[in-house]
Formats: structure tokens, C-alpha cells, sequence
């Protein structure tokens, strides 16, 4: 009579990783299918400007200018040339956008993921970890960034947040490799600041990391004095009108925790919920900053990158609220910005891994176990409702397209001109049609 509950315990234990193995490989699929579902392989929006931009500069020979000159405040260097290897390469196929944004996701996930399963950390909780990293960052909603090349920036501003944490932040500490590592990271955390202009947090971040971490003085000023070059050549030029209005402080609140609720607050009929969720996850990182910043220097390297992403995306999302305080909170949130709350969940995560083992450890393995699987399920019914949705938004947006192309008024919501400046829009079309790109 007492052998039995150890018995089925133990077939419990051997039967939960396969469970939530198979789970989140269907999870995946059905991130990967809904990723087909949604690429968009006609010119719209951003990238009408892209093209009205490599006709003026690159096809002039203006290299600099077409790849240096902002797009609003940023300076999306790798989005441009992806959209130079499409038209040069592959006639306006979008296929490089597709492969390129598709490994930056899957480097973001990986990333997070290494570090989970180089932590000292029995290997049932690196399981949950993991799974909570990819149901987190790999729902439905996101696969935007894999499919629409216009917000491919995004996508390459967090890869390389995560490469450069990744690459800087190891136990080895002597030598020519971890140098030649090192060197690496600091010269990706420069490169993600040409995606969003919020990537200019990047090098902070790894500043911040390499003083956590215990690294020589000569890398904190390396790091430091770079960022300050950074800073000093990215920002002259960049436009500032759209802070030029001093923004009303309850608003901007308003809106940070409506953007922290997403994927929820994009819909309608759940930005109450969303706005619940985005004062848990406020609350939980303040709770978290005072855990963490009393022992910095005693984190361990997971904890490390973890309360770095968590910092990051939340100063990302800072950044967004201030520039779009005036929208009104009881609105849809726009989904494109998921990204950075994924990632500021995923560093919340892992920043408190410590205390995760040690509820782990005090005999609440199963309450884990059974949560994470519950949990999975649930998200799996999401992960279609999500997908299904973005394939709705995509139809509309290419079935306004062909309406643009025909000189028709578009009869969706989704209009895929340059809004209020039609000679512009028809330029693009003209140069589209005369290159013979994007015939799709």
C-alpha cells in the first residue's frame, strides 16, 4: 500500500517531458504554419518608402544616403538591405525578408534558451523554463515578424540584444577567446541599435551586464566609451517633432500598462484585460528590481541576461508610450509592438529564476509540473485564435493592395498606400511596375 504513490510519482515524472514535449512541438507547428499563412509578398506601407528610397539614392549610386539617412527616428540599416538584396537579387519575392527575420526569431528563442540550460538548475525546471520562454515569445501574434517585412527592424533589434548578452556574459574569464567573444557581443549590441532606435539600449544593457558580471574595468570603459560614440553619431539628424508635445503623464501611464497587457489589449473586446495583465506584469518587475538590484553582483549569469531583457523591453515599451500617449487607452493597442513585452515576460522569467528553485525545491515540483501543462494547453487554443486572426489582417491588407493597383478605393480597413500622399504612392507603384518588381 505505500509503494503505490511513489510508483506514480515517478511514472508521473518520466511521462512530463515527452507530454510537454509533444505540446510545445505543436505549439510550434502551429506557429510555423500560421507564419506561411501570413507572409504578404506584395509592397505596402514602409515599404512603398523603401522603394521610392532605393530608387532615389541606390539606382543614383547614393549608397550612404539610402542606407544612413532615418526612417522617422530610426535607422533601419538591416531592413534596407534586405530590401536591396529582394529587388536585386530576387525580384521582389520577399524571400529574403522570410529567411533573414525567421533566423533572428529563432536566434532570440535559442539564445534565451542556451542560457537556460547552461544554468546550474535540475533539468525538469530548464524544461519549464524553456517551454515558458517559447510560449511567451512564439505565440501567434508574432508571427508578423517572420512574415511582414516591414516589421522586420523589430525582429532584428532583439536578436541582436540577445546575441550580444549571450556572447558577452560567460564564466570564462582569461584568454584569446572569450576577448574575440567578447568583442563579438559589444559589436552586436552596436549593430541592434539599426533596427529600432530603441536598440541604442543595447550597449547599456551589456554595460550593464559586463559590471554585473564582474568584468574588468577595461571592458566597462570599452563598452561605455563605445556606446557614447554610438549615441553621438546616431542622433543628429534623427526627427523630433513628435516630441514636441509635452505629454500628459496619466496618459502616458495609461497607455504603458494598456502596450504591457498585449497580446490582449490588441483585442477590443479584451483591452480590460490586457490592462489587468499589464499592471501584473508592472508590479512583478518592480518586485523584481528591488530583489535583484540589492544583489547584483550575485545574480547569476540566467538572472543576469534575464533582468537584462526584462529592462530592455520595458524601456522599449517606455519609449512607444511616450510617443503615442495621445491614443486613447480604452483602444486596441497595436500588436506590432508584442515583441517587446514577450521579451520583458521571458527576462521576468528568468530574472527570478532563483526563487523559482527554490519553491521548487520546498515540494512544489508537481504544482509546476501540472501548472506548466495547463498552462500549454490553454495557450495552444490562443495560438489558433491568434493565427486565424493575423490570416484575416493579412487577406486585407493584399486584397487592398490589388485594389490600389487596379485605382480602385480600398473596401477594407487596411489601407496599404502612403496615407495622405498619393503622388508618393503612385511613384512607388510607377517604379514597381517599371523594374518589373513585386509582380505577385
Amino acid at each position: 500500500m505505500m509503494e503505490s504513490p511513489f510508483v506514480s510519482i515517478d511514472k508521473f515524472d518520466l511521462l512530463f517531458t515527452p507530454i510537454l514535449g509533444g505540446l510545445i512541438a505543436a505549439y510550434l507547428a502551429i506557429f510555423v504554419y500560421y507564419v506561411g499563412e501570413t507572409i504578404i509578398a506584395v509592397p505596402y506601407l514602409d515599404l512603398l518608402q523603401w522603394i521610392l528610397r532605393y530608387d532615389q539614392y541606390w539606382q543614383a549610386g547614393d549608397w550612404w544616403n539610402y542606407l544612413w539617412l532615418p526612417h522617422n527616428e530610426h535607422r533601419p540599416i538591416w531592413s534596407l538591405l534586405l530590401v536591396l538584396a529582394d529587388i536585386e537579387w530576387c525580384r521582389g519575392t520577399t524571400l529574403p525578408f522570410i529567411l533573414f527575420d525567421s533566423f533572428c526569431f529563432l536566434l532570440t528563442i535559442g539564445g534565451l534558451a542556451w542560457v537556460i540550460w547552461c544554468a546550474d538548475l535540475v533539468i525538469e525546471l530548464r524544461v519549464i523554463l524553456t517551454a515558458a520562454v517559447i510560449l511567451l515569445i512564439a505565440g501567434s501574434q508574432a508571427v508578423i515578424y517572420c512574415s511582414l517585412p516591414i516589421l522586420s527592424s523589430n525582429i532584428h533589434t532583439v536578436a541582436l540584444l540577445i546575441l550580444a548578452l549571450v556572447l558577452l556574459d560567460s564564466d570564462s574569464e582569461e584568454g584569446v577567446r572569450p576577448t574575440i567573444r567578447r568583442a563579438a557581443a559589444i559589436a552586436a549590441a552596436v549593430c541592434a541599435a539599426f533596427g529600432i532606435i530603441g536598440g541604442l539600449f543595447a550597449p547599456l544593457m551589456l554595460l550593464w551586464v559586463a559590471w554585473a558580471g564582474g568584468l574588468g574595468r577595461g571592458w566597462l570603459i570599452a563598452i561605455g566609451l563605445i556606446a557614447a560614440i554610438l549615441f553621438a553619431c546616431f542622433l543628429p539628424g534623427i526627427p523630433t517633432g513628435h516630441l514636441s508635445d509635452l505629454p500628459a503623464l496619466s496618459r502616458v501611464a495609461e497607455y504603458y500598462i494598456s502596450l504591457l497587457g498585449l497580446p490582449w489589449s490588441h483585442a477590443a473586446s479584451l483591452v480590460w484585460f490586457g490592462r489587468l495583465a499589464g499592471c501584473v506584469v508592472l508590479g512583478a518587475s518592480i518586485i523584481t528590481f528591488f530583489r535583484c538590484g540589492l544583489r547584483a553582483r550575485r545574480l547569476r549569469q540566467v538572472e543576469r541576461i534575464g533582468l537584462a531583457s526584462l529592462i530592455f523591453g520595458l524601456l522599449i515599451t517606455a519609449m512607444i508610450a511616450l510617443g503615442r500617449w495621445s491614443e486613447l487607452p480604452e483602444q486596441p493597442v497595436p500588436i506590432r509592438y508584442g515583441i517587446y513585452v514577450a521579451l520583458a515576460e521571458a527576462g521576468l522569467v528568468l530574472a527570478n529564476t532563483r526563487w523559482l528553485e527554490r519553491v521548487w525545491q520546498k515540494g512544489h515540483r508537481r504544482t509546476f509540473q501540472w501548472g506548466t501543462l495547463a498552462a500549454t494547453a490553454l495557450l495552444l487554443i490562443q495560438q489558433v485564435v491568434a493565427g486565424q486572426a493575423a490570416v484575416v489582417v493579412t487577406s486585407e491588407y493584399k486584397t487592398s493592395y490589388r485594389e490600389f493597383v487596379a485605382g480602385e478605393p480600398t473596401t477594407t480597413d487596411r489601407p496599404v498606400f502612403l496615407e495622405r500622399r498619393p503622388v508618393q504612392s503612385e511613384k512607388a507603384l510607377a517604379i514597381i511596375r517599371s523594374l518589373g518588381i513585386y509582380q505577385n
